[in-house]
């Protein structure tokens, strides 16, 4: 047993991507995934992890977190009269 919580992940086991990789994942440029790291609005930033100049590396389950909470802020702002 490893003494985590359901749902928790090990910092080691977790994978982190390049800005590269999530630009191609989502089919955006790096500039796009850049923009979105740097957002001022704290809602709407991709949290990243600086980890050179200009280099920064993205948590694959941040990504996926972040993504569902923007599809979920696109719906309810659809379907607003």
């Amino acid at each position: 047993m490893t003494g985590q919580a359901a749902g928790e992940t090990n910092a080691a086991d977790e994978q982190l991507l390049t800005t590269q990789e999530v630009a191609d994942h989502l089919k955006v440029s790096i500039q796009t995934v850049r923009r979105w790291i740097k957002d001022q609005n704290p809602e709407r930033r991709l949290p990243a992890i600086r980890v050179g100049p200009r280099m920064w590396r993205i948590s694959r389950n941040e990504l996926e977190r972040w993504l569902q909470r923007r599809s979920t802020s696109r719906e309810a702002s659809k379907s607003a009269p």
